[in-house]
């Protein structure tokens, strides 16, 4: 395996897996392995399904935790290398960069030209382009400005039948009559790996002013949630996050047990406008409000929100219509407290998802009270047509409880999918999806 590996990326960048890749669930590959270019990486993943190599993709690791065992692995396949910025357009509002650069340099090049790509998931900083996509992961920027399918324009993608395929971009018509844009967001690298990305950037706002208010009742702050969307305030970030996460972020002094971030973005005129708006909402619910957070710390302040679910080693990630988040987040707050002491959460208010954490060990007692609090959870979230995602999950514990939940009707229509682009399954087998 490592001869034929080293002869298409050479023998520098085929290693023995370090410490820090040694095991994925419990499953240990044999190699790591560093292709300099998308070439390359087709070339790889035709290696691995000619020879049956199970193939894990990699880009920073930020977000390997999510997803079932993988059935087997082999190879850990990095997109380190692939770090080349290759056009952009700042006119134009258009750029295109290799998988593995990182979002922190795209904005800070971005920046330069007062602009952004306004993502910020879970550990942005360190987080690749390619991860970012494939995970389809979100911050609290989504409210305002979307998903990351949002701001793609095409993709180059490497098949485990050793192709690069295209979509998007200037290319008229996609691969057999899929939207490939679409259906590699959120693929998980279980039907390709993403080897470019083409962008859509967006023009840096003027100025930008956070609030923060509360109250100890879900009920008093949805009402306030719900006068803010129907009014003439357009947030760009709404959160609902408990005292003791917002304490993790830093914050001090008396704070509610259910606190509304709100924050708004644009010319200063309109901001001020709106944070005028924001504060006499609050009075009116008779919500505590605290001094507007600074606005030099306040992207830091809105990171480390964004961040919350990196620092706990169980990690639940609830969907659901908007209207039906304050039940169910109430609901999954109070079963999960019922068996673990420290519950932490942050629920994006206008989108219907929430995250809760639980801080605690891997211990037998811990996940004979969690596991059975989770599925109940489940139960309640997707008997009213959400989901509820297990994010992270101490090692072992995934063994006794399926981190997606179900598909429904949508299970054979992914499985198609992967039949149609891995049918050898070399593409993290298991980890997905119904098995995938």
């Amino acid at each position: 395996m490592r001869t034929a590996l080293a002869q298409i990326t050479g023998d520098d960048f085929v290693t023995e897996v370090p410490a820090e890749f040694a095991s994925l669930d419990g499953v240990r590959p044999r190699y790591l392995v560093k292709p300099g270019n998308p070439q390359e990486i087709a070339a790889v993943l035709e290696a691995a399904g000619r020879e049956q190599w199970a193939v894990l993709p990699i880009g920073s690791g930020s977000a390997i935790a999510i997803g079932n065992p993988p059935r087997r692995g082999d190879i850990w396949l990095s997109t380190a290398r692939l770090n080349a910025f290759e056009e952009y357009e700042s006119a134009d509002l258009t750029a295109t960069v290799q998988s593995g650069c990182l979002l922190f340099d795209l904005n800070r090049v971005f920046g330069e030209h007062g602009q952004i790509l306004p993502l910020d998931p879970p550990g942005a900083g360190s987080r690749t382009i390619g991860g970012i996509v494939a995970t389809a992961q979100t911050g609290t920027l989504r409210l305002g400005y979307g998903q990351p399918r949002d701001w793609i324009l095409g993709l180059q993608i490497a098949t485990p039948d050793g192709k690069l395929i295209r979509s998007g971009g200037k290319v008229v018509k996609n691969v057999a009559g899929y939207d490939l844009t679409r259906l590699f967001t959120g693929s998980y690298g279980t039907l390709g790996i993403i080897t470019q990305v083409s962008l859509k950037v967006y023009p840096k706002p003027a100025t930008e002013m956070t609030m923060v208010c509360g109250s100890d009742e879900i009920v008093r702050v949805w009402k306030t949630v719900e006068h803010m969307l129907s009014g003439n305030i357009n947030p760009v970030s709404l959160e609902i996050v408990s005292e003791n996460a917002l304490r993790r972020v830093g914050l001090e002094g008396e704070l509610p047990g259910y606190c509304l971030c709100v924050r708004v973005a644009g010319e200063e005129a309109d901001v001020r406008v709106q944070t005028m708006q924001m504060e006499r909402i609050a009075s009116e619910s008779e919500l505590s409000v605290r001094a507007p957070v600074p606005a030099e710390t306040a992207g830091a302040f809105w990171q480390m929100v964004s961040d919350l679910p990196l620092g706990f080693p169980i990690v639940v990630r609830l969907n659901t219509v908007p209207s039906r988040l304050p039940r169910f987040l109430s609901m999954a707050a109070d079963t999960l407290r019922q068996a673990a002491e420290c519950v932490y959460f942050s629920a994006s208010a206008g989108i219907g998802c929430a995250t809760l954490m639980v801080e605690g060990t891997s211990d037998a007692t811990l996940m004979n009270k969690l596991l059975p609090a989770l599925s109940e959870i489940r139960r309640q979230v997707v008997s009213s047509g959400g989901s509820v995602i297990l994010q992270k999950l101490p090692t072992g514990w995934k063994e006794h409880i399926d981190v997606w939940g179900p598909t429904g009707a949508a299970a054979s229509l992914m499985k198609g999918m992967k039949q149609a682009f891995d049918p050898s399954g070399v593409l993290n087998p298991g980890r997905f999806v119904e098995g995938i």
